[in-house]
């Protein structure tokens, strides 16, 4: 049996039970198609087709025994690159491509102002200029509780189990237990005005030695690379001497809307994680594999009538010259920073991006955006165009070489750039939409990134790199 057959039977299932259970089932979701041409990676040794098409659905499933009670289950179909067999779309269209994202509980206790949930859910630290740069679209398994003191007060508490026993195998499960465990314990303080909002945000984690061991790809990998200093591979944390270690984030951010049509927005956070030192080629070298930085981010924008002129501006602390010494940069869990369709995270969902990260860790720049343009009928556009350049010191390269810094252009959670490299970017997006429920999409985006020649000449082989990266393609959702 497929597994799409067993979706099927499932939702059947679900639907035949909805009258002896007395509960009302709702059906919603999407269809996304993309068909894209780019160039993402400045590395040459990245080998990727020019163009992709692919599509993936979702569907929530909500079953509903009264206002304050309902069940959640989300399942995803996809992303299917067509002509991929193990994603189920070559000829056949049959493969293992079914995922459960959520699967939870809601209970409201409007009495006492409570909402609980339980189960497989969406995670997201606030943000309020372009998402959040540490931890945001991710999935896990926990439990979020809300209370609301009063209208204008509330209180968020978050306990998600990340990773836990993924190391061993079955028969090994005797060594199990000893660092395994990834949790982070998160709480938020949403205020709010008639015309300002401010919530202050803190998050502290324990991570296991082994709870980032024994997972390759997916958002573990996101994580891993996120909570080192830039360039360590390998499976350092199997030299760690603690079980486990603390890591920690605290912020802020608001908004105010009193000056209408002016809009002001900022968050301001930071956050550490020490997760001891090993000893690492060349030489038995002593690497400190602490993180700690932070990070600001601030958008203007004023309301026009057809269209909306704004101003996105961003700093990062950066890697100071020596590489061996920890970072400097901002840990990050799984960002989704929304500064730009292309370099950053902005773009349609399954379309290509991130070309320079999914967070601006490590960098500092400005995006002159002017956003809702529309001069017909359902038919709106977005330009942007940004300078950025890095807040890493450049004398990191030059002690590191290779050893560090010979991938650093590669896709990932960030690129690392110095302070004496900078990129600029260009973004034109358009929107249609033809009827309620389907809208096209046409992105268009390029990147110009000029690296000191100086500083990279002895880390990287200029002959492996190329100076753009850029996009064009069509995304087309239906919601339903």
């Amino acid at each position: 049996m497929t597994k799409r057959t067993l979706l099927l039977l499932l939702l059947g299932v679900i639907l035949g039970a909805s009258p002896a259970s007395a509960a009302d089932v709702r059906i919603a979701g999407m269809w996304d198609f993309n068909l894209e041409w780019n160039r993402l990676s400045f590395s040459k040794e990245t080998q990727d087709d020019v163009f992709h098409a692919r599509q993936r659905l979702r569907t929530q499933v909500d079953i509903v025994a009264s206002e304050s009670l309902k069940g959640v289950v989300f399942f995803e179909i996809g992303d299917q690159n067509w002509g991929t067999t193990s994603e189920g779309a070559s000829l056949g269209t049959d493969g293992a491509v079914i995922e459960v994202r959520y699967s939870y509980v809601d209970w409201r206790a409007a009495e006492a102002g409570l909402h609980f949930r339980l189960g497989l859910q969406p995670y997201a630290l606030p943000g309020f200029v372009a998402g959040s740069p540490v931890l945001a679209e991710v999935d896990g398994a926990g439990i979020t509780l809300n209370h609301q003191f009063v209208e204008n007060a509330g209180v968020t508490a978050f306990w998600l189990r990340a990773e836990h026993g993924n190391l061993f195998e079955e028969s090994s499960r005797t060594r199990q237990g000893t660092g395994d465990a990834l949790d982070f314990w998160g709480v938020s303080f949403p205020l709010a005005g008639k015309d300002w909002k401010l919530t202050p945000w803190g998050v502290y984690a324990t991570v296991g030695r082994n709870s980032l061991r024994g997972t390759e790809g997916g958002v573990v990998a996101y994580v891993r690379d996120g909570m080192r200093p830039f360039g360590i591979g390998g499976d350092c944390e199997a030299d760690l001497k603690k079980a486990s270690c603390p890591a920690w984030w605290l912020g802020v951010g608001g908004e105010l809307t009193r000056f209408t049509p002016f809009r002001a927005a900022f968050d301001v956070m930071g956050g550490s994680v020490n997760r001891g030192s090993v000893r690492m080629s060349p030489h038995n070298s002593k690497l400190d594999l602490a993180r700690r930085g932070w990070m600001i981010d601030a958008l203007v924008e004023y309301a026009l009538s057809g269209m909306h002129p704004g101003l996105l501006v961003w700093y990062s602390s950066g890697d100071d010259g020596n590489p061996y010494n920890g970072s400097e940069r901002m840990p990050t869990v799984r960002p989704s920073w929304l500064g730009s369709s292309l370099g950053f995270d902005d773009g349609s969902p399954i379309a290509g991006g991130d070309a320079i990260g999914l967070s601006p860790v490590g960098t500092w720049g400005v995006i002159g955006r002017v956003s809702d343009i529309s001069f017909l009928e359902n038919l709106g556009h977005t330009l942007r165009i940004g300078w950025y350049t890095g807040t890493n010191d450049e004398e990191a390269v030059k002690r590191g070489g290779t050893f560090f810094f010979g991938h650093a252009f590669d896709n990932g959670v960030s690129t690392w750039l110095t302070r004496k490299d900078h990129a600029l970017e260009v973004n034109f997006d358009s929107r249609y939409t033809p009827a309620p429920n389907l809208a096209l999409t046409l992105e268009l985006g390029y990147i110009r990134l000029n690296l000191d020649k100086a500083v990279w000449k002895n880390a990287v082989d200029p002959e492996t790199l190329r100076k753009s990266a850029w996009k064009a393609g069509m995304n087309l959702r239906y919601a339903f």
